[in-house]
């Protein structure tokens, strides 16, 4: 156990969609990455990191083949939110917490979205005088109606000195 080593006291995987509705608990599923020391409660208070948001869409095609619409079918905005740059005992940058919201949201009759979160293998990116604490995470999952399916993912790596990387 040292301030170098990062590890996550909070929520280790969650669901934020299943099937027609956004999970009813998804407030209370939060993450951290913090120093693994018996007091890391102690740690200093987070800077809120300007919320990071992505959509989530499909189109339907209706009407008659010689005048069709594209119309949405699903319309699903995620915005991840973090508190960064927490101290202890007046050094290192870690992620006092970290979660994510559903904003707008629509899925048309038929759809379903099933998306969960996962967190990875925290590590410290910076040294083991001033760490800095990486918590990736995965969001992945599918989106189905009756006769297809497609698989969803992103990762995101947020850091305690702010830092953000999602890929799409």
């Amino acid at each position: 156990m040292s301030a170098d080593q990062i590890v996550n006291h909070r929520s280790r995987s969650w669901n934020i969609i299943a099937g027609t509705k956004p999970n009813s608990g998804l407030a209370s599923e939060v993450c951290n990455a913090v120093p693994d020391v018996t007091d890391w409660t102690s740690i200093s208070a987070g800077q809120l990191q300007n919320p990071v948001g992505w959509w989530l869409n499909r189109t339907v095609k209706v009407g008659l083949p010689t005048y069709e619409v594209e119309l949405p079918g699903v319309a699903i905005e995620f915005i991840l939110k973090f508190k960064y740059g927490s101290r202890y005992k007046g050094g290192g940058a870690y992620v006092e917490a970290c979660w994510i919201e559903v904003g707008n949201f629509f899925l048309e009759w038929g759809f379903e979205v099933w998306v969960a979160a996962d967190v990875g293998t925290l590590r410290n990116v910076g040294s083991q005088r001033a760490p800095i604490a990486l918590l990736p995470i995965k969001v992945s999952g599918d989106m189905t109606t009756p006769g297809w399916r497609k698989p969803v993912r992103w990762d995101l790596e947020v850091r305690g000195d702010g830092k953000i990387d999602i890929v799409f």
